[in-house]
């Protein structure tokens, strides 16, 4: 075998390699393979982005949300509200609104000091001051009974 042969058997080597390497990263990340992605995050791992349900539900939720209103973006656990990175990603997804941290929802805050809207991700949020407005598949929006 000459040298050039050589060289091209090994480059043909390397790329199977290569793309068996593709479709195996592929395979553990899951479908949907040839759809486009909903996020930039949807297969960044083979674990669900912690703000991918926020990417989803916000834009969604943003236009049943009237311009100015105060809205906090919160993971609820037990029905309470987690402070976690959903605060800045829903600044950035909700630029005409007032975006609150997630603890301005707490229960123990007046209720004049509440936010209008409140976006639930990933579980209900159980807040005695709250009404559902609508359900989407990754979260739900509410707003305050005052």
């Amino acid at each position: 075998m000459t040298r050039e042969g050589a060289g091209e058997v090994i480059a043909w080597t390397a790329i199977c390699l290569l793309c068996v390497a593709t479709v195996a990263r592929y395979a553990d990340r899951g479908g949907p393979y040839l759809q486009p992605a909903r996020t930039v995050l949807e297969h960044a791992g083979p674990e669900p982005h912690p703000l991918q349900d926020a990417l989803v539900v916000v834009p969604e939720a943003r236009a049943l949300i009237p311009r100015g209103a105060s809205v906090a973006v919160v993971r609820a656990r037990a029905g309470q509200a987690l402070d976690d990175g959903n605060y800045l990603t829903a600044v950035d997804l909700l630029p005409h609104h007032r975006v609150l941290p997630a603890f301005a929802a707490d229960r123990g805050r007046a209720i004049a000091d509440l936010p209008e809207y409140v976006v639930a991700l990933g579980t209900p949020f159980d807040h005695p001051h709250y009404g559902i407005v609508a359900g989407f598949p990754n979260g739900w929006l509410y707003r305050v009974q005052r």
